[in-house]
């Protein structure tokens, strides 16, 4: 029983904060880590964890599907400034 409420309590705990994140963190999508919190195509949104893009080697977060295609358009420049831009954010 002891086992059981130690179990609980700490997937609660993990759970919880995967909920909220702070400056400098970052999210977790499907056992990788994201590297931002808010889109890098409309910063003012913030980036769901499981609508991604893989880029240089990170896992980038997109609000939504609609920015993948916007970010995949981009070059290679400019996905790096717009990533450096969401990233400040974070």
């Amino acid at each position: 029983m002891k086992n059981l409420a130690l179990t609980l309590l700490a997937s609660t705990l993990l759970l919880l904060n995967s909920c909220g994140t702070t400056a400098g963190s970052q999210q977790e999508a499907d056992g990788l880590v994201v590297a931002n919190v808010v889109c890098p195509m409309v910063p003012a949104h913030e980036a769901d964890p499981d609508v991604t893009v893989r880029w240089d080697g990170k896992t980038i977060a997109m609000c939504c599907k609609g920015c993948i295609g916007k970010w995949e358009a981009l070059s290679d420049d400019e996905k790096a400034t717009k990533l450096a831009g969401a990233m400040k954010q974070n």
